[in-house]
């Protein structure tokens, strides 16, 4: 009121760029604040006075809020004759200061705007760690639920953030307000993680239990799925064995939820743990009270169950766990996919040699395990004579559940084991034909060159597999009676040996004489069923009459 004083000189600003007004209000001078302020002549230059800023960017208000000055933010706020100059950045400062009583004016202020309050003053308040200061904030009228839910750029709400920081106490607040709901733990971070997730994957144990026995954690926040398909025990599983056997054993964790909950495969948790090799984990589920058979037979979207998957994994050791579990029954091991394959064949395509054993003696492995077909008719022998798996082939021949079904089946193709085993590996072909199952209807099949097992055995000059084929109780010469013509048998035709002579039955019976001249028993049988056959006599002198001199037979023969 002096004479010559104007505004503008109040306008005028120190070297770090404060006015007459910033320095009433930093220093707490109300009622020097007052009479500044009344020497403006309207609102309007009151108002542009207010919001001018410092060096700092630093205005009245937030020089007030800054300096913890009480009674200058009340008189700012409450004065009717002052303009509204209250923002979200001065709400920052006064949680920057960690003054409660600030920050209550603040909100609770006529002045104060609907919308002053958003998420990220509650982030801002759990990343300082205000716990004080966060209390306030959620007990305010503009905290909502659907401000708590709201994200951040990673996709973070109020209480993730707090998750992530491991904010315990922070976390219980959260739960506690009146404003949370159950879409405040569903809520989903960028990766599809809700909130129990969130706490699983950073291994907070104590922060998992608070969220587990809170109200709002419902069996469907246990069930809801990540981004890659994963419920909650799903991560647990994978992230914590801990954390998993914590959520097992809490009452909203049900023997449904282990069942039901799928990742996009159709996986179910067991499947999963079987498929990626996590042993302890997956012992740690067989041998939970709520392990139920349902979930070892529970099938994928490619009907694969966990022993499937822990079988074309080459996890030997998971193998033997479902194997040995009470749980485990004959529709389990016998369980087909959707090509009709089942846990033998998957063992014995992988050449997994040590699983097919487990498998095999087992007390559950039945005939009809090794004589089941898949989509393409082969069985449990086919698989292991396609891939050349001598050792395997032995173990099913030696089994005491296989059978002569199973050496006689036939492939879509029309071929059976041994026909399969000729084409390509003769070892197995010998094998399967000196085995103990061979039967008649064997002998008499015929591969797609024609030929049965003994002629088989002639073409391929297999003296072992002749032997024991006319060795065999059913052995009778009509097994010659049909042979094929010489440009059939997959040998050379130059051999001296196979040259045409008069009758193809004679070159056959040639052959054979050759090829069990050394074995007294095939020779006194041959003899002995030619005794039945005289319409044969004929070619049998005859071969005896060129034989003594150029085939190798001695008198005694």
């Amino acid at each position: 009121g002096s004479p010559g004083w104007t505004s503008e000189k109040t306008n005028q600003k120190n070297a770090s760029g404060e006015t007459s007004l910033m320095l009433a209000c930093k220093n707490g001078h109300v009622e020097i604040a007052k009479i500044l302020l009344a020497s403006f002549p309207n609102n309007q230059a009151k108002a542009q006075m207010l919001s001018e800023k410092n060096n700092q960017q630093e205005d009245c208000l937030l020089l007030a809020i800054k300096h913890d000055r009480t009674n200058i933010v009340e008189f700012l706020l409450s004065d009717p004759d002052l303009p509204d100059i209250l923002s979200a950045e001065h709400l920052d400062k006064a949680i920057l200061s960690n003054n409660l009583v600030l920050l209550k004016i603040l909100l609770t202020s006529p002045r104060c705007p609907a919308n002053l309050l958003n998420d990220r003053h509650l982030r801002l308040a759990i990343t300082e760690n205000r716990l004080d200061v966060l209390q306030v904030l959620l007990r305010s009228e503009q905290c909502t639920s659907a401000l708590l839910i709201e994200r951040d750029g990673r996709g973070y709400n109020s209480l993730t953030t707090a998750i992530s920081l491991n904010r315990f106490a922070m976390v219980k607040a959260l739960l506690a307000s009146s404003s949370c709901t159950i879409k405040l733990l569903n809520n989903r971070t960028k990766h599809g993680n809700n909130s129990l997730m969130s706490a699983i994957i950073y291994k907070y144990t104590d922060i998992v239990q608070v969220l587990l026995d809170s109200p709002y954690c419902t069996l469907d926040v246990l069930k809801q799925l990540n981004s890659l398909g994963n419920n909650s025990l799903m991560v647990a599983i994978f992230c914590d064995l801990n954390i998993a056997k914590l959520i097992l054993d809490h009452e909203k964790c049900t023997a449904a939820l282990l069942l039901e909950a799928k990742n996009n495969d159709g996986r179910n948790i067991l499947a999963q743990c079987a498929y990626k090799g996590y042993f302890d984990q997956l012992k740690a589920l067989l041998h939970h009270h709520k392990c139920s058979s349902s979930l070892l037979e529970a099938e994928d979207n490619d009907g694969h169950n966990a022993l499937h998957h822990a079988i074309a994994n080459g996890h030997t050791e998971i193998v033997k766990a479902l194997l040995d579990h009470d749980k485990c029954s004959s529709s389990l091991l016998e369980a087909e996919d959707n090509d009709g394959r089942n846990i033998l064949h998957h063992a014995i395509a992988n050449g997994h040699t040590e699983i097919v054993k487990a498998i095999l003696d087992h007390d559950k492995c039945s005939s009809s395990l090794l004589e089941a077909e898949d989509n393409d008719g082969c069985n449990a022998l086919h698989h292991a004579i396609a891939n050349g798996h001598t050792e395997i082939v032995k173990a099913i021949l030696d089994h005491d559940r296989c059978t002569s079904a199973l050496l006689s089946a036939t492939d879509n193709k029309g071929q059976s084991a041994w026909m399969l085993a000729a084409n390509k590996y003769p070892e197995i072909a010998k094998t399967i034909l000196t085995s103990r199952h061979v039967t008649l209807d064997i002998l008499q099949s015929k591969n797609k060159l024609k030929q049965n097992p003994l002629m088989y055995a002639i073409a391929s000059k297999d003296a072992d597999i002749v032997q024991a084929i006319i060795k065999h109780p059913d052995f009778t010469l009509e097994l010659l009676n049909d042979p094929p013509s010489i440009e059939d048998l997959s040998v050379d035709a130059s051999d001296s040996d196979l040259e045409a002579s008069e009758t193809d039955k004679k070159t056959l019976l040639h052959r054979v004489l050759l090829l069990v001249q050394k074995d007294d028993t095939c020779l006194d049988k041959i003899l002995s069923s030619l005794t039945k056959h005289p319409e044969r006599w004929a070619d049998l002198t005859a071969f005896f009459k060129d034989g003594f001199s150029g085939n190798g037979f001695g008198k005694d023969n």
